[in-house]
């Protein structure tokens, strides 16, 4: 009788280590992929912003017609920044999406609960140039004890031509992904940094 139960013991022995094993092995997963709640608030309107052309046309522009001059000048950024706007989201962008995959797989999305603040994300003239802009992202990090840090994350070179910005949607996506990927997601880093004042970009 015993003999023919010891082969059904130990098989269900078996089981059991193997249960025990996969047990481990997922809480182990589990355990080291955790990653704390992103509360993310992106800019209202939610819109790529544009900085460069009409701001130099503005201050001409003022000499003679006074604000008004000034306001031709936003004028034309927001009709290039529309013009952006559009060929990215004809290219499937969604920014809300892109910065959200970015800071979960971060480590400071492991490190703490994070409230990542986005005020502003676009595009600017690269200072001594007609043509070339740099893309750039204006981000408020913060966890649940105080304010991290206010970022200023540009694009590194080469930097595309603002006509290609205006019509290549893909361009546009590879663009501000490289600005995004400037941030240091080392959680010692980034606590170090204290507030800053950027100004307007």
């Amino acid at each position: 009788m015993l003999g023919l139960l010891a082969p059904k013991l130990l098989c269900g022995s078996r089981y059991i280590v193997l249960l025990f094993l996969l047990s481990a092995l997922l809480g182990c997963q589990m355990f080291v992929g955790k990653s704390y709640e992103i509360q993310l608030t992106m800019p209202d309107p939610d819109r790529i912003r544009f900085s460069g052309k009409g701001a130099g046309a503005g201050m001409m522009l003022s000499a003679s017609m006074g604000a008004m001059g000034i306001a031709v000048g936003v004028a034309i950024d927001e009709g290039i920044a529309k013009d952006i706007d559009k060929s990215a989201k004809a290219a499937g962008f969604d920014a809300q999406a892109m910065v959200h995959q970015h800071f979960s797989g971060s480590e400071l999305a492991k490190a703490s609960p994070l409230t990542v603040t986005v005020e502003q994300y676009g595009f600017k003239l690269v200072p001594g140039s007609d043509e070339n802009v740099q893309a750039y992202w204006k981000i408020q990090l913060e966890n649940k004890q105080a304010l991290l840090c206010d970022l200023l994350l540009e694009a590194p070179k080469p930097w595309p031509a603002l006509v290609q910005i205006k019509q290549d949607g893909v361009v546009i996506i590879q663009q501000l992904a490289n600005a995004l990927a400037q941030l240091d997601t080392n959680i010692d880093n980034v606590s170090n940094c204290k507030k800053l004042d950027l100004g307007d970009v």
